[in-house]
This record gives structure tokens, sequence and C-alpha cells, in this order.
């Protein structure tokens, strides 16, 4: 069975920094016309299809780069050069902030759930729970009970 929880996680994050940040939304702008320009330039120069061009330009500037495409001309390959040394940085911003987003939202959750405050930032690796107080973080298993912040880190 497939489970949609993470591709909600993703999308919940996308629209939470398309809202929050005025950044996020600029970095947005230049992907989408990034992809767009490199589909437009290898379908009308390579002569590929639309769906080919697109493919190629998305699969080459996330570097996941198959190989079952390749510009044959000198031209398209100079157009390649240049465009992944652009365009990744592009994409990498936009990855990086998703993930800041995706992160942010998932430590406020765990927070709320250990009854923390809003701001504390926390992340759980497994069985353990890290929070952050004073700028040092502390480490709690599972079933550990900090009697002088009366926070019970049991899950």
């Amino acid at each position: 069975m497939i489970e949609f929880s993470p591709a909600l996680r993703f999308a919940g994050s996308v629209v939470s920094a398309w809202r929050r940040d005025p950044q996020f939304r600029y970095l947005t702008f230049l992907v989408v016309i990034t992809l767009l320009g490199g589909t437009i330039f290898y379908s009308l120069v390579e002569g590929w299809s639309v769906v080919d061009a697109f493919y190629f330009s998305a699969t080459t500037l996330t570097t996941v780069g198959l190989g079952d495409l390749a510009p044959k001309s000198t031209v398209g390959k100079l157009f390649t050069v240049v465009y992944i040394f652009a365009g990744l940085s592009i994409i990498l911003g936009f990855i990086d902030t998703v993930a800041k987003q995706t992160l942010s939202r998932h430590t406020g959750r765990v927070g709320r759930e250990e009854g923390q405050e809003e701001d504390t930032p926390t992340v759980r690796l497994g069985q353990t729970l890290l929070l952050q107080t004073s700028g040092t973080p502390s480490r709690r298993s599972s079933s550990q009970n900090n009697s002088s912040t009366g926070v019970r880190t049991s899950y």
C-alpha cells in the first residue's frame, strides 16, 4: 500500500514556505523559469519532445543525470555546462528552503507533543529526543523523566 504522508508533509512545507517567505516565492519563480528555459532550449536546439526536454532539464539540475538523453550538438553541450552551473545553485537553494521548512514544522510538532514551548527546537532521532536548551543540546532516552523541568520524554 502506498503511504502519502511524506508527500503530504512535503506539500504542506511548500505551501507554508510560500505563505511566509517572499524569498521562497522568488526561488520558486527562478526554478520554474530555469526549467522552462531548459525545456524550450533543448526542444528547439536538440529537436527533443517537450516531455524529453523537461525530463532532461529536471534530471540534469537535480544531478540525477541518468544518461539516457544527452545533447548531440556543440551548442547544446555548451549550454548544458552553463545551465548546470547556473541552475544547480537555484535548485539547491529551493531544496534547502523546503528542507528547512519541513524540519521546522516537524520539530515544532514534536515540541508541542512533549509539552514544551513552541519555539524550543527539538529533533527526534529514533528513540532519543534532542532538546535545545540554553545553547547546548541535551539527550534523553525514551523513558527518562527530568525532575528539574518536569518534562517526561516517554513516547
